[in-house]
Protein backbone atom coordinates (compact mmCIF):
# COMPACT_ATOMS: atom_id res chain seq x y z
CA UNK A 1 0.00 0.00 0.00
CA UNK A 2 1.15 3.36 -0.72
CA UNK A 3 -0.78 6.80 0.50
CA UNK A 4 0.54 9.76 -1.47
CA UNK A 5 -0.05 13.13 0.70
CA UNK A 6 -1.03 16.53 -1.87
CA UNK A 7 2.81 17.34 -0.66
CA UNK A 8 3.98 14.11 -2.08
CA UNK A 9 5.06 12.94 1.16
CA UNK A 10 3.99 9.04 0.89
CA UNK A 11 2.78 6.39 3.90
CA UNK A 12 3.05 2.46 3.96
CA UNK A 13 5.09 1.12 0.90
CA UNK A 14 3.86 -0.16 -2.34
CA UNK A 15 2.33 -3.42 -2.92
CA UNK A 16 3.59 -5.55 -6.13
CA UNK A 17 1.14 -7.37 -7.87
CA UNK A 18 2.73 -10.51 -8.98
CA UNK A 19 0.18 -12.46 -9.26
CA UNK A 20 -1.27 -11.40 -12.67
CA UNK A 21 2.57 -11.15 -13.89
CA UNK A 22 2.64 -7.56 -13.98
CA UNK A 23 4.36 -4.46 -11.37
CA UNK A 24 2.24 -1.85 -10.15
CA UNK A 25 4.40 1.50 -10.83
CA UNK A 26 4.32 3.62 -7.64
CA UNK A 27 1.32 6.18 -7.81
CA UNK A 28 2.72 9.68 -7.35
CA UNK A 29 0.52 13.30 -6.27
CA UNK A 30 -1.11 14.82 -9.38
CA UNK A 31 0.83 18.23 -10.46
CA UNK A 32 -0.63 20.72 -12.37
CA UNK A 33 1.40 19.91 -15.51
CA UNK A 34 0.04 16.34 -15.42
CA UNK A 35 -3.87 17.75 -16.10
CA UNK A 36 -4.09 17.54 -19.88
CA UNK A 37 -2.16 13.71 -19.82
CA UNK A 38 -4.78 12.55 -16.77
CA UNK A 39 -7.97 14.31 -18.93
CA UNK A 40 -6.90 12.45 -22.23
CA UNK A 41 -6.18 9.38 -19.87
CA UNK A 42 -9.88 9.41 -18.51
CA UNK A 43 -11.46 10.03 -21.81
CA UNK A 44 -9.60 7.12 -23.97
CA UNK A 45 -10.80 4.72 -20.85
CA UNK A 46 -14.10 5.71 -21.27
CA UNK A 47 -14.36 5.67 -24.89
CA UNK A 48 -12.79 2.35 -24.85
CA UNK A 49 -14.67 0.37 -21.67
CA UNK A 50 -18.09 2.12 -21.27
CA UNK A 51 -18.82 1.98 -25.22
CA UNK A 52 -20.84 -0.72 -25.73
CA UNK A 53 -21.97 -0.87 -21.58
CA UNK A 54 -23.68 1.94 -21.11
CA UNK A 55 -25.83 3.72 -24.41
CA UNK A 56 -23.68 6.88 -26.16
CA UNK A 57 -25.63 9.48 -24.43
CA UNK A 58 -24.48 8.24 -20.98
CA UNK A 59 -20.69 7.44 -22.32
CA UNK A 60 -20.80 11.51 -23.37
CA UNK A 61 -22.30 12.32 -20.17
CA UNK A 62 -19.13 10.81 -18.41
CA UNK A 63 -16.78 12.40 -20.57
CA UNK A 64 -18.87 15.71 -20.02
CA UNK A 65 -18.51 15.05 -16.53
CA UNK A 66 -14.54 14.52 -16.37
CA UNK A 67 -13.27 18.06 -17.79
CA UNK A 68 -10.06 19.58 -16.72
CA UNK A 69 -12.19 21.97 -14.42
CA UNK A 70 -13.21 18.93 -12.38
CA UNK A 71 -10.09 17.30 -12.23
CA UNK A 72 -8.49 20.37 -10.98
CA UNK A 73 -11.75 20.48 -8.66
CA UNK A 74 -10.75 16.85 -7.47
CA UNK A 75 -6.97 18.48 -6.72
CA UNK A 76 -7.99 21.31 -5.03
CA UNK A 77 -10.49 19.80 -2.92
CA UNK A 78 -9.12 16.38 -1.49
CA UNK A 79 -6.02 14.48 -3.81
CA UNK A 80 -5.07 13.19 -6.88
CA UNK A 81 -2.89 10.26 -7.98
CA UNK A 82 -1.51 9.50 -11.15
CA UNK A 83 0.66 6.32 -12.45
CA UNK A 84 3.00 7.12 -14.90
CA UNK A 85 5.07 3.77 -16.69
CA UNK A 86 7.74 4.51 -19.43
CA UNK A 87 6.71 8.02 -19.61
CA UNK A 88 3.10 7.64 -20.27
CA UNK A 89 0.08 7.87 -18.21
CA UNK A 90 -1.58 4.86 -17.10
CA UNK A 91 -3.88 5.57 -14.18
CA UNK A 92 -5.27 7.90 -12.08
CA UNK A 93 -7.77 8.15 -8.98
CA UNK A 94 -8.84 10.70 -6.58
CA UNK A 95 -10.53 11.18 -3.00
CA UNK A 96 -11.72 13.76 -1.02
CA UNK A 97 -12.53 13.02 2.76
CA UNK A 98 -13.66 9.67 2.39
CA UNK A 99 -14.85 9.47 -1.46
CA UNK A 100 -13.14 7.65 -3.78
CA UNK A 101 -13.70 8.88 -6.99
CA UNK A 102 -12.11 9.27 -11.10
CA UNK A 103 -10.50 5.97 -11.01
CA UNK A 104 -9.26 5.57 -14.37
CA UNK A 105 -6.33 3.02 -15.46
CA UNK A 106 -5.30 2.54 -18.95
CA UNK A 107 -6.98 -0.25 -21.19
CA UNK A 108 -3.92 -1.05 -22.34
CA UNK A 109 -2.36 -1.32 -18.85
CA UNK A 110 -5.49 -2.43 -17.25
CA UNK A 111 -4.71 -6.23 -14.67
CA UNK A 112 -1.43 -5.42 -14.22
CA UNK A 113 -1.62 -3.96 -11.10
CA UNK A 114 -2.21 -0.24 -11.51
CA UNK A 115 -5.65 0.15 -10.19
CA UNK A 116 -4.76 -1.96 -7.22
CA UNK A 117 -1.69 0.68 -6.53
CA UNK A 118 -4.13 3.60 -7.18
CA UNK A 119 -6.78 1.92 -4.92
CA UNK A 120 -4.21 1.23 -2.57
CA UNK A 121 -3.06 4.70 -2.12
CA UNK A 122 -6.41 6.36 -2.12
CA UNK A 123 -7.21 4.17 0.62
CA UNK A 124 -4.28 5.08 2.50
CA UNK A 125 -5.00 8.27 2.13
CA UNK A 126 -8.26 8.16 4.00
CA UNK A 127 -6.79 5.87 6.80
CA UNK A 128 -3.95 8.67 7.28
CA UNK A 129 -6.73 11.24 7.79
CA UNK A 130 -8.58 9.00 10.04
CA UNK A 131 -11.09 7.77 7.83
CA UNK A 132 -12.29 3.92 8.93
CA UNK A 133 -14.69 3.72 5.95
CA UNK A 134 -14.33 4.84 2.60
CA UNK A 135 -17.30 5.55 -0.33
CA UNK A 136 -17.29 5.20 -4.01
CA UNK A 137 -20.04 4.88 -7.24
CA UNK A 138 -18.83 2.35 -9.36
CA UNK A 139 -19.94 1.74 -13.02
CA UNK A 140 -21.16 -1.32 -14.96
CA UNK A 141 -17.63 -2.30 -16.49
CA UNK A 142 -15.51 -1.71 -13.11
CA UNK A 143 -17.87 -3.62 -10.21
CA UNK A 144 -16.14 -6.68 -10.36
CA UNK A 145 -12.95 -4.96 -10.03
CA UNK A 146 -13.79 -2.87 -6.95
CA UNK A 147 -15.47 -6.16 -5.81
CA UNK A 148 -12.47 -8.00 -5.77
CA UNK A 149 -11.10 -5.18 -3.21
CA UNK A 150 -13.68 -5.86 -1.08
CA UNK A 151 -16.28 -3.11 -1.97
CA UNK A 152 -19.82 -3.98 -1.04
CA UNK A 153 -22.42 -2.67 -3.06
CA UNK A 154 -24.69 -0.87 -0.92
CA UNK A 155 -27.54 0.60 -3.57
CA UNK A 156 -28.36 0.57 -7.48
CA UNK A 157 -28.81 4.06 -8.83
CA UNK A 158 -29.37 5.89 -12.35
CA UNK A 159 -28.72 8.86 -13.85
CA UNK A 160 -31.61 9.86 -17.00
CA UNK A 161 -29.28 10.60 -19.73
CA UNK A 162 -32.17 11.64 -22.20
CA UNK A 163 -34.00 9.87 -25.03
CA UNK A 164 -35.03 6.75 -22.72
CA UNK A 165 -31.37 6.41 -22.08
CA UNK A 166 -29.67 6.28 -18.81
CA UNK A 167 -26.52 5.75 -16.98
CA UNK A 168 -26.39 3.01 -14.45
CA UNK A 169 -24.11 2.69 -11.07
CA UNK A 170 -23.81 1.64 -7.54
CA UNK A 171 -22.78 3.16 -4.79
CA UNK A 172 -20.34 0.79 -2.70
CA UNK A 173 -18.37 1.22 0.53
CA UNK A 174 -15.75 -0.83 2.53
CA UNK A 175 -13.93 -0.59 6.03
CA UNK A 176 -10.55 0.36 6.63
CA UNK A 177 -9.35 -0.72 10.05
CA UNK A 178 -6.94 1.83 12.14
CA UNK A 179 -3.76 -0.19 10.86
CA UNK A 180 -4.23 1.07 7.38
CA UNK A 181 -4.61 -2.82 6.27
CA UNK A 182 -7.76 -2.85 4.46
CA UNK A 183 -10.70 -5.35 5.67
CA UNK A 184 -12.55 -7.55 2.78
CA UNK A 185 -9.94 -7.92 0.79
CA UNK A 186 -9.71 -10.60 -1.61
CA UNK A 187 -6.51 -11.91 -2.41
CA UNK A 188 -5.04 -10.95 -5.93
Amino acid sequence: MVAVARDGARVGTVRQNQARGGVASEPRAFEPSDLEAVRRLIHATIEASYTGVYPPRAVQFFKDHHTADRILERYAQGSVVVVWREGELVGTGAIRVDHIMAVFVHPGHQRHGIGTAVMDALEGAACAAGHHRVHLDVSLPSRLFHESLGYAPMESRFIDVGDDERLDYWTAEKSLDASGSRVGRHPQ
